[in-house]
Protein backbone atom coordinates (compact mmCIF):
# COMPACT_ATOMS: atom_id res chain seq x y z
CA UNK A 1 0.00 0.00 0.00
CA UNK A 2 2.05 3.27 -1.03
CA UNK A 3 1.19 6.83 -0.20
CA UNK A 4 1.23 9.23 -2.48
CA UNK A 5 1.07 13.19 -1.75
CA UNK A 6 1.18 15.67 -4.46
CA UNK A 7 2.62 19.26 -4.63
CA UNK A 8 -0.47 20.98 -2.97
CA UNK A 9 -0.13 18.56 0.60
CA UNK A 10 3.66 18.73 0.69
CA UNK A 11 3.33 22.58 0.02
CA UNK A 12 0.53 22.70 2.42
CA UNK A 13 2.91 20.39 5.12
CA UNK A 14 5.47 23.03 4.23
CA UNK A 15 3.29 25.89 4.86
CA UNK A 16 1.92 24.77 8.22
CA UNK A 17 5.64 23.41 9.44
CA UNK A 18 6.33 26.91 8.80
CA UNK A 19 4.06 28.74 10.66
CA UNK A 20 4.95 26.83 13.48
CA UNK A 21 8.05 26.68 13.55
CA UNK A 22 9.23 29.95 12.26
CA UNK A 23 7.47 31.99 15.67
CA UNK A 24 9.01 29.53 17.77
CA UNK A 25 12.17 29.75 16.61
CA UNK A 26 11.77 33.31 16.63
CA UNK A 27 11.02 33.30 20.15
CA UNK A 28 13.63 31.21 21.35
CA UNK A 29 16.20 33.63 19.72
CA UNK A 30 14.94 36.65 21.61
CA UNK A 31 14.77 34.55 24.78
CA UNK A 32 18.48 33.62 24.52
CA UNK A 33 19.60 36.84 23.42
CA UNK A 34 17.72 38.68 26.51
CA UNK A 35 19.00 36.42 28.72
CA UNK A 36 22.96 36.60 27.55
CA UNK A 37 22.39 40.44 27.85
CA UNK A 38 20.76 39.78 31.71
CA UNK A 39 23.78 38.06 32.44
CA UNK A 40 26.15 40.52 31.35
CA UNK A 41 24.21 43.43 33.88
CA UNK A 42 24.79 40.79 36.98
CA UNK A 43 26.37 42.15 40.20
CA UNK A 44 26.44 45.30 38.23
CA UNK A 45 24.02 48.30 39.69
CA UNK A 46 20.41 48.52 37.82
CA UNK A 47 20.60 50.98 35.22
CA UNK A 48 18.95 51.15 31.52
CA UNK A 49 20.79 49.66 29.02
CA UNK A 50 19.89 52.40 26.35
CA UNK A 51 20.19 55.96 28.14
CA UNK A 52 22.05 54.61 31.50
CA UNK A 53 20.28 56.47 33.76
CA UNK A 54 19.51 54.59 37.22
CA UNK A 55 15.91 55.76 36.91
CA UNK A 56 13.98 52.26 36.49
CA UNK A 57 11.05 50.86 37.62
CA UNK A 58 9.55 47.13 37.38
CA UNK A 59 7.49 46.60 34.18
CA UNK A 60 4.60 44.62 34.35
CA UNK A 61 4.75 40.78 32.87
CA UNK A 62 2.71 40.94 29.37
CA UNK A 63 3.02 37.98 27.40
CA UNK A 64 5.02 34.38 26.77
CA UNK A 65 8.33 35.72 26.51
CA UNK A 66 7.99 37.66 29.88
CA UNK A 67 6.35 34.07 31.31
CA UNK A 68 9.40 32.30 29.83
CA UNK A 69 12.14 34.70 30.95
CA UNK A 70 10.47 34.82 34.39
CA UNK A 71 10.54 30.54 34.33
CA UNK A 72 14.61 31.38 34.06
CA UNK A 73 14.53 34.17 37.08
CA UNK A 74 14.30 37.69 34.95
CA UNK A 75 12.09 40.05 35.95
CA UNK A 76 11.53 42.63 33.25
CA UNK A 77 12.49 46.94 34.02
CA UNK A 78 11.03 49.85 32.09
CA UNK A 79 12.98 52.95 31.90
CA UNK A 80 11.55 56.17 33.03
CA UNK A 81 13.62 58.28 31.07
CA UNK A 82 13.61 56.63 27.73
CA UNK A 83 10.91 53.90 28.33
CA UNK A 84 12.96 51.38 27.47
CA UNK A 85 12.42 48.18 27.93
CA UNK A 86 14.55 45.01 29.48
CA UNK A 87 15.49 42.11 32.15
CA UNK A 88 17.26 41.43 34.77
CA UNK A 89 18.07 38.66 37.19
CA UNK A 90 15.32 38.71 40.07
CA UNK A 91 16.85 40.29 43.52
CA UNK A 92 16.26 38.68 47.12
CA UNK A 93 13.86 40.48 48.57
CA UNK A 94 15.77 43.27 50.77
CA UNK A 95 15.03 42.83 54.70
Amino acid sequence: MECRMDTFQIGLLVAIGLAVLLPAAILCFGISSEIARAKRRLNKPLVCDDCGTPDVRPSWPAGMQDRLMAAFGYSPYRCRACNYRFYQAQRPAAD
